[in-house]
């Protein structure tokens, strides 16, 4: 009981992460709203595997660590990394399409992660 009660809470925290997500989305802000899915993505991995991401480490350096010592998908987490690169530091057009392409990516990681669908952001 102790267990479920836990899980349901973790979930809370993640869809109340997404709407943080949705809010930058619905106010233009796309690439903050890409960045803060990234951070997601940094939260989980402190949840399940203990592992917290360093201020030296950079967003490949940590996904190659995610994906070598805790056997993380490389099918799902590289190119969730490389579109948040694009984003982020390439100076890619954040255009709607592209979040969404980000957001399937990130879908996938997250039921690699939780065993669970992502909660829809209902853009």
């Amino acid at each position: 009981m102790a267990r479920k009660k836990k899980d349901e809470q973790e979930e809370l925290n993640v869809s109340s992460k997404l709407k943080n997500v949705k809010l930058l989305y619905n106010t233009g802000r796309l690439k903050e709203a890409i960045a803060y899915m990234y951070t997601i993505y940094t939260d989980l991995a402190l949840q399940k595997y203990g592992v917290r991401k360093t201020f030296s480490q950079t967003v490949r350096d940590f996904a190659i660590i995610m994906v070598k010592q805790h056997g993380q998908d490389p099918a799902n987490i590289y190119p969730f990394i490389q579109q948040i690169e694009k984003a982020i530091y390439g100076g890619y057009p954040s255009t709607p399409e592209f979040f969404m392409q980000i957001v399937e990516s990130f879908g996938n990681i997250y039921r690699e992660m939780s065993g669970h669908r992502l909660p829809s952001l209902n853009l």
